[in-house]
């Protein structure tokens, strides 16, 4: 449809006003935060076939609830980011990389001082044109959130995991098909931590492997619309037999959906899809784990200047945490339905002051025990470049937590200020 609209106004006006056209219908496809700003962008430094760009950023941050608890410690904290990224420029194939590392000090709470990085490379090798393989490995270090469900609430620190990931997918495109297959490694390792008052929490029983293959069938049935068919099948091996409840958590997981991506006149992009979910578990003691599946995720371009994101997620998650069953008996959770909202908005106010703001809802229905999270999360950020090495960012978000065990109740606010440098 579309080559026959532009061989229509070739036909009428001639070819250059058609190759103005088009040019106006890429940049109406670009969301705020992916437009090309010339003056305001860094160059980067040419390392043969490489393009290398360094950063470091420099924030102070208040956080006045750092523990997650009803407390409401309050402390502020420095955080140094320095991180690189380097993109090939081939002809054929890609080949990128990037590490980033964190370093958080507190000006009164040293113990949750922390230090987090990560690697990743990724890679595309363009066999033949409509056949590719793309390949992602990462590995991190990093600490659990003081908020996170799964964190211990009596630690003396927060724990600190290490995560690895490899991916790799191949895809083939025969004409209006799509066809692509892959699979995913990952590999989870949790720290025991100290507990306040002595002692130490034995995380052991969280260490797992997880496996996955995947598969995807799609069909463009017009230009700009595609309907599509996903598949999972994933196996979770925990290091330990049993964990520290005696319970064996190793558990197959499987996924399928069905979906559309589509474009609609230049101004909404996207692809949602849904289906089915289930986790079940080796030990017949845990809850299988099973509902709707869904995933979302539309751009509406809404004017030049103005971008609004959405995204939703529904899916099965493993837990560790423990609780009450309905009878009132102590009780272990086997996992939960969760499900995700995303709404954001970007504004560009002028050339180099970019405007932000978000809305997130996370509920998670626990299986096996009495319990229910919806966390809120809302968040404004204004972005000031001032030129292609330097801009400074303004950012307040604030979280909350409402659970029907109403020990796990929080709410906590953030602002922060960042300078960022970069070449």
């Amino acid at each position: 449809m579309k080559m026959l609209i532009r061989l229509a106004v070739v036909a009428a006006i001639g070819l250059s006003s058609t190759a103005a056209h088009a040019q106006i219908e890429d940049r109406l496809r670009q969301g705020v935060q992916d437009r090309d700003r010339p003056a305001f962008q860094a160059v980067g430094v040419r390392l043969g076939s490489f393009l290398v760009y360094p950063a470091v950023d420099l924030s102070v941050v208040f956080d006045d609830n750092l523990f997650a608890d009803n407390t409401n410690t309050d402390d502020f904290f420095f955080r140094v980011s320095p991180s690189v990224q380097v993109e090939s420029n081939f002809p054929r194939h890609a080949l990128n990389f990037q590490a980033d590392l964190n370093n958080d000090t507190y000006f009164d709470q040293s113990s949750e001082d922390r230090t987090e990085f990560g690697v990743r490379s990724t890679g595309r090798l363009d066999i033949v044109d409509a056949l590719s393989f793309r390949g992602d490995v990462q590995f991190e270090e990093r600490r659990e959130d003081r908020g996170s469900p799964d964190a211990v609430g009596a630690a003396a620190d927060p724990v600190e995991f290490s995560r690895f990931r490899g991916t790799g997918e191949l895809a083939y495109r025969p004409g209006r098909g799509r066809i692509s297959v892959g699979g995913t490694y990952t590999e989870l390792d949790f720290d025991d931590v100290p507990l306040v008052g002595g002692g130490f929490q034995n995380n052991d029983d969280r260490d797992r492997s997880l496996y996955s293959v995947f598969g995807r069938l799609g069909y463009e049935v017009s230009p700009g619309y595609e309907v599509f068919a996903v598949g999972l099948y994933g196996q979770t091996d925990y290091d330990d037999a049993v964990d520290d409840n005696g319970v064996n958590r190793d558990s197959d997981i499987y996924t399928i959906e069905g979906g559309t991506r589509f474009e609609i006149s230049n101004v909404i992009a996207g692809e949602v899809a849904a289906g089915y979910t289930s986790e079940d578990f080796d030990d017949p003691t845990l809850v299988t784990v099973d509902g709707i599946s869904a995933n979302a995720d539309v751009e509406w371009y809404v004017t030049r200047l103005t971008t609004i994101l959405f995204g939703a997620q529904r899916r099965a998650q493993e837990t560790t945490i423990t609780g009450f069953n309905s009878l009132g008996a102590p009780a272990v959770s086997s996992g939960f339905l969760n499900t995700v909202i995303d709404f954001g908005v970007d504004h560009e106010l002028m050339r180099n002051v970019i405007l932000s703001a978000g809305f997130r809802y996370d509920r998670r229905d626990y299986q096996g025990i009495v319990r229910e999270d919806n966390t809120y999360e809302a968040d404004v950020r204004a972005v000031y470049l001032l030129n292609r090495n330097l801009s400074i960012a303004a950012e307040y978000r604030y979280e909350e937590r409402n659970s029907t065990t109403n020990t796990e109740d929080f709410d906590r606010n953030f602002v922060g200020l960042t300078l960022r440098a970069q070449l």
